[in-house]
């Protein structure tokens, strides 16, 4: 792997995993804390430099704490699915942990992609639940409190909390059925050689 892959990799997986996520969910606080410190705005724009510091790291935060709800997520609601519909599901799973292949399995790249698609999924879902709350409290402060446009927006958040989440889940249903292939063709770990 040559450098400018691994920079690219470095960079592009916690953009990814974290920033975006991190962004989503923060934003709306950004405008609720706006109007309690109308200020804001002007301490902004006279000091880019320690704005752009501070929302990357506040961004960050956010993140983090979408990336362990999105995690949770995972552990409670689609891994016990995915259980319920494959006893196997655990057994395999911790068998594909314990493996040392002599020789990287094909399929390598393709589920650590669909693992970085997973983890964005989980932690979009989870984004949008922390931002919910604080965009109807900006919507409300702001002065925006119509029915009409509330259900608009809340029909959205429902929308786009349950596509990631279906996004999630058939994510993880493809990562399940890749290890089972994976698993056809090793032995006992931690050696993984074909089974003769």
């Amino acid at each position: 792997m040559d450098v400018l892959t691994g920079l690219k990799s470095e960079i592009f997986r916690p953009a990814i995993t974290f920033i975006i996520p991190g962004i989503l969910a923060g934003t709306p606080y950004f405008f609720v804390l706006e109007y309690f410190y109308s200020d804001l705005s002007k301490h902004v724009t006279d000091h880019p430099t320690l704005s752009t510091f501070l929302s990357a790291v506040v961004s960050t935060a956010f993140g983090l704490i979408a990336y362990e709800l999105g995690t949770s997520i995972e552990n409670n609601r689609i891994d016990v699915a995915l259980k319920k519909a494959d006893p196997l599901f655990e057994d395999e799973w911790y068998k594909y942990l314990r493996c040392t292949f002599p020789v990287p399995p094909v399929a390598e790249d393709y589920i650590h992609n669909q693992i970085l698609f997973l983890k964005f999924e989980l932690s979009a879902v989870a984004a949008l639940l922390i931002s919910f709350p604080g965009t109807f409290l900006a919507w409300f402060l702001q002065g925006h409190p119509g029915y009409m446009s509330s259900a608009i927006v809340a029909a959205s958040f429902m929308f786009g909390i349950r596509y990631f989440y279906k996004e999630a889940e058939s994510s993880a249903k493809i990562l399940a059925r890749v290890r089972k292939e994976i698993l056809k063709g090793v032995g006992c770990p931690p050696s993984c050689e074909p089974e003769p």
